[in-house]
């Protein structure tokens, strides 16, 4: 499937040829004055987007990131895509 979407977006001239993945985030500031929020791996690897819209400190993303045709590097990915998917606050306590 990820091979799929590269080569339908790379048919489509969005992006040149590389991998598109899958990643979890947190985010970790939002700075409204810039549209700028900040985003960070549980590997420590910090991405910014433009688009503050109603994303808070403490959210969870589903990203879709794009290699930027170097799979060995990941400091020029790019993310394609950021969905909200809950926040810290709501599992609180689910651990056993």
């Amino acid at each position: 499937m990820k091979k799929t979407l590269a080569a339908l977006a790379t048919a489509a001239g969005l992006i040149a040829a590389g991998t598109i993945y899958p990643a979890g985030m947190i985010i970790t500031e939002v700075d409204p004055a810039a549209d700028l929020v900040t985003m960070e791996t549980a590997t420590g690897h910090i991405y910014q987007f433009k688009g503050v819209d109603d994303w808070e400190p403490g959210d969870l993303a589903a990203v879709s990131m794009y290699d930027a045709g170097t799979p060995g590097r990941v400091q020029d990915d790019e993310i394609l895509k950021a969905r909200y998917c809950g926040g810290l606050n709501q599992f609180a306590g689910r651990l056993k």
